[in-house]
C-alpha cells in the first residue's frame, strides 16, 4: 500500500489541533474528508473536520488553550454559534487551515470516538474515525460532496446504517423530524419503487 499523503498545510493543522486536544484532554477523532482520503479515495479538502467529546460549556476553556497551539476562532461569537450550532468554528493561523470541531453530544459520536483508531502520517499520530463510521457520517450529512465520498456499492449499506443509527438513538428525531436521515423514505421504499 502506497504511504499515506496529507498536503503540508493540513497536516501541519491537524498536528496543531491534535497536540491541543490532547493538552485539554478532549478526547477526539478526525473525520470529514482527511479522513475519507486516508481511509478511501484521495480527494481534495482544505480543511480539517474533527469530532470532539467535549460539551459547549468547555469551549472557552479550548479557545483559551488553542491559541499556545495556533488555533483560533474564525468568527467574533465562536462561543454563542458553538452553543447552537454544536460546532467549533475555527482556523489554524500558521497555516491558514480552516477547523471545525463538531461537539459530540449525541450516543453514536461518542461511540465514533471510542472506535477511533491511532494512525501516523508523516511522524503525525492522531485518531482517526472507522471508515464504516465516515460512510455513515457523510450518508447522513446526504450533502453532495459527502455522497461522492461514498462508494456506489457501499451506499445501500451506510443507508441502511443510518438508518440503524436513528432507530437506536430517538433523540435523532429533533435532527431528523421526517423519520430518519434518509428523509423518510425508507431504502426498501425507495428500491421497490425504482426511486435514485
Amino acid at each position: 500500500m502506497a504511504p499515506a499523503r496529507v498536503p503540508g498545510p493540513l497536516l501541519q493543522a491537524l498536528a496543531a489541533v491534535t497536540a491541543w486536544l490532547r493538552q485539554a484532554d478532549v478526547p477526539a477523532a478526525v473525520i470529514g474528508g482527511v479522513a475519507a482520503s486516508l481511509l478511501g479515495r484521495p480527494r481534495v479538502t482544505k480543511d480539517v473536520d474533527i469530532v470532539a467529546l467535549a460539551d459547549d460549556s468547555d469551549v472557552p476553556r479550548l479557545l483559551s488553550l488553542g491559541k499556545q497551539h495556533g488555533v483560533t476562532a474564525r468568527a467574533a461569537d465562536a462561543v454563542e454559534f458553538a452553543k447552537v450550532s454544536r460546532v467549533l468554528l475555527l482556523r489554524h493561523e500558521p497555516s491558514g487551515i480552516e477547523i471545525d470541531v463538531s461537539l459530540a453530544t449525541l450516543p453514536f459520536e461518542r461511540e465514533v470516538i471510542e472506535r477511533a483508531a491511532e494512525r501516523t502520517v508523516r511522524g503525525v499520530t492522531f485518531r482517526l474515525a472507522s471508515a464504516e463510521d465516515i460512510v455513515v457520517m457523510k450518508a447522513i450529512a446526504l450533502r453532495p460532496r459527502d455522497v461522492a465520498d461514498i462508494d456506489p456499492e457501499e451506499f445501500q449499506a451506510a443507508a441502511e446504517a443510518c438508518q440503524s443509527v436513528y432507530d437506536d438513538y430517538p433523540e435523532l428525531d429533533d435532527v431528523f423530524p421526517d423519520g430518519g436521515p434518509m428523509g423518510g423514505v425508507s431504502v426498501a421504499h425507495t428500491e421497490s419503487t425504482g426511486g435514485s
